[in-house]
């Protein structure tokens, strides 16, 4: 499924004409695989942790704007790297704030 297109609109520099050129942004759900490897929680334990998320774009409208913002003319494995680093560092984050 893929969000309605984007136009976006340039001028051609020899005729001074619109183009347009549109943009469609997936809606499909992409499963990632974050692997965090030696995160160290508060007290010094060294952890080695894989998982498993789902993300999607979701279909409320000011949320549908952010993605658009952040993705719009990427592709799906572009946008899967950005998604996937985001919530490695989230992952690392919470795991370094763990104590026993």
């Amino acid at each position: 499924m893929f969000f309605p297109f984007f136009p976006i609109c340039q001028f051609d520099m020899r005729t001074s004409k619109p183009v347009y050129i549109c943009y469609r942004l997936t809606l499909q759900v992409m499963t990632l695989h974050p692997v965090c490897e030696s995160v160290e929680t508060s007290e010094g334990v060294p952890l080695y942790v894989t998982g498993v998320c789902q993300v999607k774009v979701m279909k409320d409208h000011e949320l549908m704007v952010k993605a658009t913002e952040q993705f719009l003319g990427k592709d799906r494995s572009e946008i899967e790297t950005v998604v996937l680093q985001t919530v490695e560092g989230h992952l690392r984050a919470i795991l370094g704030e763990l104590c026993e």
